[in-house]
């Protein structure tokens, strides 16, 4: 790969990593807010354990029940794009010998352990803004349960 499709990778890998580590902190902040956990309980749990513990207050939060279920779901889907963060740091950025085949020179992420995982910058682009809108409407809905939790 020449160092134009190098720093394009670079880009969108920055993008994802930058903006997972802010819902994670946002997931870790929101078990503080909502939860009787404090930071000394969390900060060695794992992400899955956080999403888990967060999912299983969800019901305990000044939502509707929409907004529970919404909620929900949404601590789900960033737990599966977590796959995508941990594909990311634990793989390298290879040359793809799929492109190749098909007189093509592309790179991609690929699993060390399983070679039939793997991600195109098309994919992480995806995920990327999936990522993103996951973002979004966790911060309106904690910001949501924070208000309505506010004395009245």
């Amino acid at each position: 790969m020449n160092r134009e499709e190098n720093l394009a990778w670079e880009k969108v890998i920055g993008a994802f990593m930058v903006r997972f580590s802010l819902v994670e902190f946002e997931v870790t902040r929101g078990l503080i807010d909502f939860t009787n956990d404090d930071f000394e309980n969390l900060k060695d749990l794992p992400f899955s354990k956080r999403v888990r513990k967060f999912k299983n207050n969800v019901c305990h939060m000044h939502l509707t029940y929409a907004k529970k279920k919404e909620l929900y779901r949404n601590l789900e889907k960033l737990d599966k794009l977590a796959s995508v963060r941990n594909l990311i740091a634990h793989s390298p950025l290879l040359l793809s010998i799929r492109s190749l085949m098909e007189d093509r020179s592309e790179g991609e992420i690929q699993s060390i352990r399983d070679p039939d995982v793997y991600l195109t910058k098309e994919d992480l682009s995806r995920h990327l803004e999936d990522l993103r809108n996951q973002e979004d409407v966790l911060y309106e809905l904690l910001a949501e349960a924070g208000f309505s939790m506010a004395p009245t």
